[in-house]
Formats: structure tokens, C-alpha cells, sequence
């Protein structure tokens, strides 16, 4: 593939709404290496230019965005090291379209992005909110080891919520204990207080209902080990509420008997799903962390 093909596909893509045809050209082409070694290049590029003066062509912005999200999709080893480089260079409120193009690109990239994050996360030790990104990161590279279940035990210090949720995005069952402790603990307070969670609007002014809600799939999870997209995960989580609340309407299962005046699809957005506002995070990460739908 020519020098200048490539600089004309990656032309296609500097735009908010890339050219289909130049994504699936460079995602399809059978020179995969050539492609991989050209974004590579590119990414190391815009690294250079913002380290150097802060700053970048924005003409190039959506070009390099895209270009991460064309890596993950890739899942070249290769990359590994680039994506974290461009993560750890680009802040949420720098840029979070680019932010985000690069955390996601980065799950289930595996052994090749560990060393360099977790590189990240020890030093970061004194800044929480980037230490948290890179908790984040090791959670879901689709990698099982010792330092990234350490990183979630200590993260339970931090945000005890959100580490319960990565722990089963994790999927380790050692860490099935914790998990089940802290959901169950969540369970006893709504209890105690008598506070349903399905409740209009509980979500938003009780921060221990959102913990519940979320973290409550992390114990299904890990104790049933099936993935959120299971088809049988909804009925497990609703059985384990149905066990553990008692002051809770499950009327939120049932099925409203209400017939739409035109057939209509109804989607269901699942916790992995992209977040439909546009923002690039997943669902869980994104709208649905705030109850909002």
C-alpha cells in the first residue's frame, strides 16, 4: 500500500462522521501490518506534536481519534504501548472524545498494555483521579494477574463502588468474596433504612442505591461466572434482588402490559453498549453510572 493511499485514507477519517470507505479499507486491507505500522506512526506523531507545543493540528483531531479506535479493533500488540502513551497525554477535560477513543480501544488488549499501564499506575500513586484511569485500564485488558487484583483491593479504598464494578469486569472469581461482601452490606443498609431502589428518582438522591444497582451485576458475574450479555444475566440479577431486598417494588420486571398504537423495536442498552448520548464510554461508565436512561 502506497505512502500516499494511506495519507488519503487517513484524510477520510479527520472528520467528525468518517468516510465509511476509508474506515473499512484500512480495517479490511489484506497489508494489515502496513496499516497497523501507519497509525502507529501517526499516534506517535500527534504524541510528539502536543508534547513538544501542547497542541495540535485540529484538522488532525478526529483522524488521530479514529485511528484508536481502528488500533483497538485491531488488536495489534504492537499498539499497545502508543494508545497508553496517547491516554496518559490526553486529559478527560483536555479532550474527552480522544480520551475516550483511547481507554476503550485499550479493552481487551491484553499483555501487551500491561506492563506499560501498570508502569502508569505505580506512578501515579499520589494522584487519585489518574490512578483510577489506570485501574480502569488493567481491569479490562483481558489479563489475570497478581498486581491487577492487588490494584482492586487497594482501589476498594478509594471508590469501593467502582472498584466492585471493575472486579467484575475482571472476572476473577478470588475476588468473589469481596464482592459478595460489599453487595450484601449495600443490601442490609436499603434494608435497614427500607429504601427501595427501583423507586422513582432513588437512584439519583441515595449514592448507596446507585452502588446497589450496579454492583449487584458484578456478584452475578463472578458468582454465576457468565458475562453481562448472557441471555439468562437479567433473570439472575433479578433473582438475586428478589433474595436480598425486601423493601423493593420488583413491579420494575414485569413486563407493562401496554400495546404500542405502531409495532415498534424496543432496544434494550446494555451495560457494555456504547452510551447512546455520544460521549464514546460505555453505558455503565457513562449515563447509566447516573441513572440517567
Amino acid at each position: 500500500m502506497a505512502e500516499l493511499e494511506l495519507e488519503q485514507l487517513f484524510a477520510g477519517l479527520c472528520r467528525r462522521k468518517p468516510l465509511q470507505k476509508s474506515l473499512n479499507t484500512l480495517k479490511e486491507h489484506p497489508q494489515r501490518q502496513v496499516v497497523i505500522d501507519f497509525l502507529i506512526h501517526k499516534l506517535t506523531e500527534f504524541v510528539f506534536e502536543v508534547t513538544t507545543s501542547d497542541t495540535w493540528d485540529s484538522k488532525q483531531e478526529w483522524g488521530v481519534t479514529h485511528s484508536c479506535f481502528l488500533l483497538g479493533e485491531l488488536k495489534a500488540a504492537a499498539a499497545g504501548e502508543i494508545l497508553i502513551n496517547v491516554l496518559d497525554l490526553v486529559k478527560d477535560d483536555f479532550d474527552a472524545v480522544l480520551y475516550n477513543a483511547a481507554a476503550l480501544a485499550l479493552e481487551g488488549f491484553g499483555q501487551s498494555a500491561l506492563e506499560p499501564a501498570y508502569e502508569r499506575y505505580q506512578r501515579d500513586e499520589d494522584h487519585e483521579e489518574r490512578r483510577s484511569v489506570w485501574v480502569w485500564v488493567l481491569a479490562n485488558l483481558g489479563v489475570h494477574d497478581d498486581r491487577i487484583r492487588q490494584a482492586l483491593f487497594d482501589h476498594m479504598v478509594i471508590d469501593p463502588a467502582e472498584a466492585v464494578l471493575l472486579m467484575g469486569d475482571y472476572g476473577d472469581p478470588a475476588l468473589l468474596p469481596t464482592v459478595e461482601s460489599y453487595v450484601i452490606n449495600l443490601a442490609h443498609y436499603l434494608n435497614d433504612c427500607r429504601i427501595d431502589p427501583f423507586a422513582r428518582g432513588a437512584r439519583l438522591e441515595d449514592e448507596v442505591v446507585a452502588a446497589y444497582i450496579d454492583d449487584r451485576e458484578s456478584l452475578v458475574m463472578l458468582k454465576e461466572g457468565i458475562a453481562d450479555d448472557h441471555p439468562d444475566f437479567d433473570a439472575k440479577v433479578e433473582a438475586l434482588d428478589r433474595q436480598l431486598l425486601k423493601y423493593a417494588d420488583f413491579s420494575v420486571y414485569d413486563d407493562a402490559p401496554i400495546m404500542p398504537l405502531k409495532p415498534q423495536k424496543q432496544l434494550k442498552i446494555k451495560r457494555n453498549d456504547p452510551c447512546p448520548c455520544g460521549s464514546g464510554k460505555k453505558y455503565k461508565y457513562c449515563c447509566g453510572a447516573i441513572g440517567v436512561t
